[in-house]
């Protein structure tokens, strides 16, 4: 019967039941630390909670979300010293890493940014694409034509990146059907948001409308908007 139903059993849940200690890995991305400070900050308050019920947790940092950067933290793990996994995927390629451990036996949550088609319990985070549809309605609003969008990606594999700009694009795309779409890629740096768009302002100058998928990428647009904003006004000047 619990075949047939595909039942399986939560390791969290059967601990608890039993008294056992819990021991979980938390993995994520340290970087930027803007953001990332929020979500330590906000796990760390969760799991003194529920403390006094044996369930300990152990940070596993990663400087970026790439999947390179993730695999690299993930290939040092000694899996069997956890229960369970907190995961903020960066990549739909963890996948196969998640569906290895929840078929040893672990459960496994994924945070902030999701791998859909993996084994995993559940997720908790926000509904990326209909957060990108909210963007590219108000884009429809401020503006009565939209030829061209610029649309920033942190990373092209990264699910809540890449369902933002989707979102963005289809509700733009539901209004203005010929509408041109750039997708940049910034590894969510900063400094290469700023340089990339740089590069869209001088090679792109009918781009009517920028979005971008992470806090980071727009930071880096938007130092890169103020400059453009000083020259011109310099150069307006004389």
């Amino acid at each position: 019967m619990a075949d047939q139903l595909d039942y399986k059993p939560n390791v969290l849940a059967s601990s608890l039941s039993k008294k056992k200690k819990l021991h979980i890995g938390i993995i994520m991305s340290c970087k930027p630390e803007e953001f990332c400070n929020h979500l330590i900050h906000g796990l760390k308050d969760a799991m003194e909670e529920i403390s006094s019920y044996g369930v300990n947790t152990e940070f596993i940092f990663t400087d970026t979300l790439s999947y390179k950067d993730q695999m690299k933290a993930i290939s040092k793990l000694e899996v069997d010293r956890f229960d369970a996994f907190l995961v903020n995927a960066g990549s739909r390629l963890v996948g196969d890493w998640i569906d290895t451990v929840v078929k040893e036996g672990k459960s496994v949550i994924t945070f902030n940014s999701d791998v859909e088609d993996s084994g995993r319990l559940c997720y908790v985070g926000e509904d990326p694409y209909r957060a990108g549809l909210l963007v590219g309605n108000m884009v429809n609003e401020i503006l009565s034509e939209v030829k061209k969008v610029a649309l920033f990606m942190g990373f092209k594999d990264n699910y809540s990146h890449r369902e933002r700009c989707r979102g963005v694009k289809d509700a733009v795309a539901s209004v203005h059907p010929n509408a041109e779409f750039l997708e940049i890629e910034y590894q969510d740096e900063a400094d290469l948001a700023r340089q990339k768009m740089e590069q869209v302002l001088k090679e792109e100058p009918d781009i009517q409308a920028v979005f971008a998928a992470s806090a980071t990428g727009a930071w880096g647009i938007g130092v890169s908007g103020s400059l453009l904003a000083g020259i011109l006004q310099h150069e307006a000047l004389e």
